[in-house]
């Protein structure tokens, strides 16, 4: 690989984890460029769609481009400001020492497992409080959170698709109320079933949604706002499907 390709690649490559963390268009288009740019390639363009990033730029009479297929994508907010950083900091370091640094970034996301699946159980732990549940069953929504974000982490290294995993997710959630319920282990199953749902909830899509059509990136918000709405119906059918396998068990609601 060449020098032109080399930069090309980085610059593709740190788009390509934006968008993988979460970044709207916008960000992931502007991102490429920047770092392109600031290696003095020509006429750069991007073009991101939430499945795609295409990248092209000239140096010298020749044209470079590259594509990254994107397959997954999730809410990493910290990684994304590293990353933004990075794209900035591409002024004043060389190609060497940005490929170095871009790879510490990429190889520090499988480290933070154990602390996501702390803040999950928080974040389940906070709506259940929000949502005037008890502390016992706050409690419970932590332990139910901690466990679903270790099963989804689970599936999502088995490359099972993010749709199957959210209704997975759902179902477990809504069956375990159910069980802790049953034996009197919480006051109030659906307040743990929303407080812990709502981790699945996609708000970040829903938010990016909105961001890519006030930049007129009509595509890209129309893909998400779709992403979002076939989420939601994941959710309910995985919740509905726990009802339903509850009550042909004999169970109360």
């Amino acid at each position: 690989m060449n020098q032109n390709d080399k930069i090309l690649h980085l610059a593709t490559l740190t788009g390509y984890y934006v968008l993988c963390c979460g970044g709207e268009t916008y960000r992931v288009e502007d991102t490429i460029c920047r770092i392109l740019s600031n290696y003095k390639m020509e006429n750069v363009n991007a073009f991101t769609s939430p499945t795609v990033v295409i990248a092209s730029c000239m140096y010298e009479g020749k044209t470079y481009t590259k594509v990254l297929r994107v397959n997954d994508r999730s809410a990493d907010m910290d990684m994304m400001d590293k990353l933004n950083q990075l794209s900035r900091d591409s002024k004043d370091i060389d190609v060497d020492e940005f490929e170095r640094r871009l790879n510490k970034i990429i190889l520090s996301e499988n480290k933070e497992d154990i602390k996501t699946v702390l803040f999950a159980g928080l974040v389940a732990f906070g709506f259940t409080l929000f949502f005037k549940g008890s502390i016992i069953d706050s409690m419970c929504s932590f332990l139910l959170g901690s466990i679903v974000k270790i099963l989804i982490i689970f599936l999502k290294k088995k490359e099972i698709n993010n749709f199957m995993i959210t209704l997975v997710a759902s179902f477990m959630i809504t069956i375990s109320s159910l069980f802790l319920k049953s034996n009197n282990l919480i006051a109030s199953k659906d307040i743990v079933i929303i407080g812990t749902i709502m981790l699945l909830v996609p708000g970040l899509a829903i938010t990016n949604a909105i961001k890519d059509f006030l930049s007129n990136d009509l595509v890209s918000g129309t893909t998400r706002a779709m992403e979002a709405f076939i989420i939601a119906i994941f959710v309910a059918v995985g919740s509905g499907l726990a009802l339903t396998f509850w009550i042909k068990l004999g169970g109360l609601i």
